[in-house]
Parts: structure tokens; sequence; C-alpha cells
């Protein structure tokens, strides 16, 4: 009997033996990783940090650094949140850029929606980091009714607030606040925080038992935004104007009518066309009022035989709004003519092209002597930013 005691406290003592050493060994490899970095030790996250690296999630520097109070980029953060989910990143082999495997595999999953980023590279706020990991948890928002509501061509389109998703994240434990009370909505996150939040979204997940799974018959068009758009010279501010996503939506909606002439199709083209067309503008070197510039826009494509097809790429960070209060938004257009007797300078019939542009519009005033209900923004003008650039069919 006795003997049978002193083994099994022998077996105890093992034991507990094992498990302190591998709790001391595992404090020896967090200190390790914290002390490899010239500028983590001390910081309020760093054995968040630390967890995180020895995940294999994250990594530093190669200067030594972590920067732990550096902001992340929209393109750094989806690949963590994708690592952290355990979603396997898919090749890219048709971009340049690094992160668009990342980026389309987060399409795929459901975890970045149409238009909701423009330049990957920017840095990312906490609000869209919620919004990101409200779609990853494939949380409800159970309880959130407030949406942003707008019309585009007649319709209402509603989406929740990023306070609304930030609020939630909160309530699930993920995001915390600041000493004045706000959750930092529009803040860009930094690289610290984002640690802390992905281990706690691990957490979370893990709990849930949620096992994302690609969206069902995905298709991912090549819509994604030239970089180069970033690049030309504005005159203006980049801050979106009245409201960057109803800009977006109209444009990529409208465009498409006005850069698709069909001679052979033009029933209610004309309706169309001045949905968003009023006040006098130029046609071949004429002032014309809308009317008879409507006319003369269609009277060209009956001439010339001319039947194009178009779309329109842009994102809401390429909306600005000049010095002169000008509502502009940047994009590049896609387009093909099926048919065109005189086409273009340059431009062969059935032959793709993009062409970078940017688009002007302005609200409508009812002192205007042409002036009719439709909608509160009429096209301008279009600014083109390069020649027409000969690509590949987009939709093979």
């Amino acid at each position: 009997m006795r003997k049978k005691y002193i083994s099994l406290l022998l077996v105890l003592f093992m034991f507990f033996t094992s498990v302190v050493a591998s709790y001391a060994s595992d404090i020896d490899d967090t200190q390790k990783i914290i002390n490899s970095f010239s500028d983590l030790k001390g910081h309020w996250a760093e054995k968040p940090v630390a967890e995180l690296i020895s995940k294999g999630i994250i990594n530093g520097y190669p200067d030594g650094t972590f920067r732990p109070d550096a902001s992340i980029s929209v393109a750094e953060f989806t690949t963590l949140l994708l690592k952290i989910m355990n979603i396997p990143i898919e090749k890219d082999t048709k971009h340049k850029e690094w992160y668009m495997g990342a980026v389309n595999t987060a399409r795929k999953y459901g975890l970045i929606k149409r238009n909701e980023f423009g330049n990957y590279n920017n840095p990312i706020t906490r609000g869209e980091i919620a919004r990101m990991t409200i779609y990853a948890l494939q949380d409800e928002m159970e309880g959130y009714n407030r949406y942003r509501g707008y019309k585009v061509n007649g319709a209402i389109v509603e989406e929740n607030f990023l306070e609304d998703y930030t609020e939630r994240l909160n309530k699930l434990g993920i995001i915390g606040g600041y000493p004045d009370g706000t959750l930092g909505v529009d803040k860009q996150a930094t690289r610290a925080e984002t640690a802390v939040m992905l281990l706690k979204i691990a957490e979370l997940a893990k709990n849930k038992n949620i096992e994302l799974k690609p969206i069902e018959n995905f298709v991912n068009p090549d819509l994604d935004v030239p970089q180069r758009l970033y690049n030309y010279p504005m005159d203006g501010v980049w801050k979106g104007g009245a409201d960057p996503k109803e800009i977006v939506a109209i444009t990529e909606k409208w465009l498409p009518i006005l850069y698709g002439r069909d001679y052979t199709n033009l029933d209610g083209y004309k309706e169309k066309l001045r949905y968003h067309i009023a006040c006098e503008r130029t046609f071949n070197g004429k002032w014309l009022k809308a009317d008879q510039w409507m006319d003369a826009y269609i009277q060209e494509a009956i001439d010339n035989k001319i039947i194009q097809e178009s779309y329109f790429i842009t994102a809401e960070d390429l909306t600005y709004a000049d010095r002169k209060y000008n509502q502009w938004i940047r994009g590049t257009l896609r387009f093909i003519y099926h048919s065109h007797d005189n086409p273009p300078e340059g431009v062969k019939v059935g032959q793709w092209y993009e062409q970078d542009m940017d688009i002007r519009w302005i609200w409508q005033s009812k002192d205007e002597e042409d002036y009719w209900d439709t909608h509160r923004y009429l096209y301008a003008q279009t600014k083109v930013l390069s020649n027409p650039i000969p690509i590949e069919n987009p939709y093979q």
C-alpha cells in the first residue's frame, strides 16, 4: 500500500514538474521573442504580439523592429485575417501586386465586397477591420437596424454604418475603446492593436466553431482598380465629397449607358441619358441645350453605326471634391466597339481597351432653364487622363 502511495506521489510530482517546466519554457520563448525586437520590450502589447509571432501569423522587419505603433495596410490585415481564420491563400499570377492573392481569396470567402477598398496599400481603419471581422465571424448584427440609405437610379441601397460594425465588435469583446469613450472608428489601426484583435478573433471563431467556406458559384471578375490611378495629379482634396459610395454606385451604373450606344437598339436610350444630363454642354464645338445634345449624340451613333460596350472601374477612395466644390470620381473605362464606321484615332473595332479618366458631377439646380426632376447629381464632363490601352478580353 505504501509503495503504491509513493508511486502515485512520484507520478504526480513528475506531472506537475513537466507542467511547470513547460510553462517556464513558454515564458522563456515569449521573452526571447520580445527581446529579439528593439522596440517591443515594455510595450503594452508585447505578449499578444509575441504570441502571434510564435504562431507564425505576423513578423517583424529586417532591421530588428516590430513597429507596434505603426499603421497596418488593408493588404496586410487581409493577409493576417485569412491566416488566423485558417483560410489558404490562393496564388495570383495575373497581377504584379504581392497582395492580390489574399485579396481575391478574401473576396471568394465574403470578407471583402465590391468597392469597399480601392487602394489596398492604404492604412486600414478600426471601422474597416470591424466590418471585415463581422463578415469573418458570420455575425448577423442582431439588433442593428440602422442603415445608411441612399438612392441609386431610384432604388434604395442599404448598408450598416462602420460605427455599427465597430460597436458590435466592441460588444463581442474584440475591439476596445479609448479613454475619451470613443471606439476610434476612423482611426488607423496599429500593428499592436491588430495583433490583440486577431488573437481574440481566433478564440471567438474557435468557440463558435466557425469554418468559413467559399461563396457558392463565386465568380471574381477582373474589376481591380489599377494602382496607376492614384498616381495622376489631382486638383482637389481626397475626401470623397458628399457621399463616396453613392457617387461610385451612380457612376458605375450610368457611365456604361453613356458609353454604351447601340444604333440598332435606341428605344428608351434618351430617357436613360436624361436621368443624369441637364444644362448646356458642347458637342463638336457647339453649345447645345441638354435635349439638343442628346439628340446629336444619338444621331452620331446612327450615322456611324456605333455599337459600344463598356464598364467602369473605380473605388470610394478615388472620389474627391475640387477647390471649386465640384464632385469628381476617377476610374478606368473598359470598352469595345463592336461596330463603328469612324472609330476614334488609334482604336480598332473588335478590340477591348481601357482608358483612365476623371468624371465630374454637379448638383442640379431647380433654377436652371432646362431642369427636370430626375436625380440630384448631373453629369458634367469627362476629363481623359490617358490614351486607350489595348487589353485582353476581360470576360475570358
